[in-house]
């Protein structure tokens, strides 16, 4: 993800650079130096270094031994599953972001910052959407802003002037048509990215499933006067198997269905509510992210009623006085 971002982020920025005329003529007299490519090489080893170099060392702080001892398999989580603890009562609390627009951002603003910030004191972390989002949107637009801009000269170039095709009279006007159609078409790439980007992480957190429903058909029949009369089809379900009578070619078509799944943001629902051996039904935390659980009123709500004993005796707790 951070290649493909740093990619379709810096490719209107660079088209900037690289399709100006200035540069063209810098390029030209540089005896074919083919500045465009270097540029474009520049470009790949950054973010190459970005995705294997510099994404690894920050995330190495996210990856503290108890992290390590929850990944699918681990020695303490494969012991803790398979062991029962009569008479000590087990109960789950999990939450759940109901709203997933935008849960890339508002996962990430809590993983930077911290939920237990002294900016939000004690259970405040309750804002959906922070720092990050706002910075998600104001580059969006950013990006949009500029791809509008290019669209409506190229739409002027083509309407006006008959761009690409002109003629005698408009060379002159033309002369940046290619320009402006590749800078529109880079800053879209980022624009791409801002409106994908929330897909793409839910699809890697597995709380975004991708169902595909091939439906293949048999194409058969037959035309006694080619060239005068249209060839009548007859469809049948499944792929030709050869036996059938005049028949052309299997057709597969279908039907993509995108699967949302219940997540905090990083664990999906059916996981962090399944606990092993648990005695009490799971308590479901709505409207909050992974990290934001620990520190926001939906937390305190929720211990407040298991001390009180509302999930049963065993985990009541006296009040202070």
């Amino acid at each position: 993800m951070s290649e493909e971002a740093c990619l379709a982020l810096t490719a209107g920025p660079k088209k900037e650079v690289t399709g100006n005329p200035i540069f063209k003529i810098i390029d030209f007299l540089a005896f074919n130096a083919d500045l465009q490519a270097t540029a474009t090489t520049l470009t790949q080893d950054a973010c190459g270094f970005i995705k294997d170099e510099l994404v690894p060392i920050l995330f190495k702080g996210n990856l503290v031994p108890t992290t390590q001892d929850f990944y699918v398999g681990a020695p303490t989580l494969e012991w803790f599953n398979e062991r029962n603890t009569p008479g000590i009562e087990r109960i789950a609390f999990y939450g759940v972001e109901e709203d997933t627009e935008n849960l890339m951002q508002k996962t990430m603003d809590y993983f930077i910052k911290g939920p237990n910030s002294a900016e939000y004191g004690y259970w405040g972390a309750n804002a959906d959407e922070g720092k990050i989002y706002d910075i998600f949107e104001a580059n969006k637009l950013k990006y949009e802003s500029k791809c509008w801009d290019y669209k409506l000269h190229q739409d002027y170039l083509e309407n006006v002037w008959g761009c690409p095709n002109n003629g005698l009279f408009s060379v002159f006007a033309c002369f940046n048509y290619s320009s402006t159609k590749a800078k529109k078409n880079a800053w879209r790439k980022g624009v791409d990215w801002f409106e994908n980007v929330n897909d793409v992480y839910m699809l890697n957190i597995g709380a975004l499933e991708m169902d595909w429903s091939p439906n293949t058909t048999c194409h058969c029949g037959w035309n006694p006067l080619p060239g005068v009369l249209q060839n009548v089809w007859t469809v049948y379900d499944g792929a030709c198997t050869g036996d059938e009578f005049f028949c052309d070619f299997s057709y597969t078509q279908g039907t993509l269905e995108l699967i949302e799944k219940e997540s905090d943001g990083v664990v999906l629902a059916e996981s962090s509510s399944n606990m092993p051996f648990a005695t009490r039904p799971p308590v479901k935390l709505s409207n909050l992210t992974h990290m934001q659980v620990r520190n926001n009123t939906a937390i305190k709500d929720a211990l407040t009623q298991l001390y009180n004993g509302d999930h049963g005796e065993f985990f009541t707790t006296n009040p202070k006085d």
